[in-house]
């Protein structure tokens, strides 16, 4: 499988997924993640790079923990990070999990911006956390201590441009779920606002491990004379993967 940053040049990247490859497939399922290998296709390069959530505190810690006070009395709370090289690559260590904020494990696959979840977990009692994105960081120093001047988000893209007079897209974006026991997540999401046409069953079918999982939201949509959508979101390891923002993303995906 040719990776998006192995068949996309920067000057490219906002024009349309590439055309070189027929299809994503995606990898099976791995063990339990301990850190997440990947490279920023971004024109703005961050000091570092991590994963954030909610956290409950009303203040930033001053400590660089906390990128600042977000609606009510929640604050998003980095918990890892890691510098990044000048050649945009990135090997982030995973937290453990009793750092992070669990939900009921059915929630999990609610955080990819689609809509109508209607997903169950196997293990009713089953906690997780679910990370579809990564946070850029950038710090500034104030009165001699090192403070977030500014975040910015990535996801995951591997994709694929498969036809080239008509719009095609092949595309998986992965996230990081961690959770507390095995379980297995089954139901169905609609993504259809995240490729721009009128419907996108989503299937789920991921199994979760102990410990950090990858999954990878496959989605297809193909003109011909008609429009032919489908999507799964199923477990998969993606190895290194391509990190790019919302706006690239969308920007690449062609108009239906």
């Amino acid at each position: 499988m040719k990776r998006l940053s192995q068949m996309l040049c920067w000057p490219c990247l906002t024009l349309a997924l590439a055309a070189c490859s027929p299809s994503v497939t995606l990898p099976p399922a791995g063990s339990a993640l301990g850190s997440v290998n990947g490279k920023l296709l971004a024109q703005e390069v961050p000091m570092s790079i991590g994963l954030s959530g909610p956290d409950q505190s009303t203040a930033s810690t001053g400590d660089g923990s906390s990128t600042g006070s977000d609606t009510g009395n929640v604050t998003t709370k980095i918990y890892a990070q890691v510098k990044l090289g000048g050649s945009r690559s990135f090997s982030l260590k995973l937290p453990d999990g009793a750092a992070l904020p669990l939900s009921p494990a059915d929630q999990a696959a609610g955080g990819f911006g689609c809509s109508g979840a209607d997903v169950s977990s196997s293990d009713k009692d089953a906690l997780a956390y679910a990370a579809t994105e990564l946070t850029g960081i950038w710090t500034t120093t104030v009165n001699q201590q090192q403070v977030i001047s500014r975040v910015e988000s990535y996801i995951a893209i591997d994709g694929t441009r498969p036809e080239v007079f008509l719009p095609s897209v092949d595309v998986v974006q992965y996230a990081l779920i961690y959770a507390d026991r095995s379980t297995r997540l089954s139901g169905s999401l609609d993504c259809a606002a995240k490729l721009g046409v009128p419907q996108l069953k989503v299937t789920v079918a991921a199994e979760l491990k102990p410990g950090w999982n990858s999954v990878g939201l496959h989605l297809k949509a193909k003109q011909t004379t008609s429009l032919n959508t489908s999507g799964e979101l199923v477990a998969a390891d993606p190895g290194t993967t391509s990190w790019m923002t919302q706006d690239q993303f969308q920007r690449s995906i062609p108009r239906f």
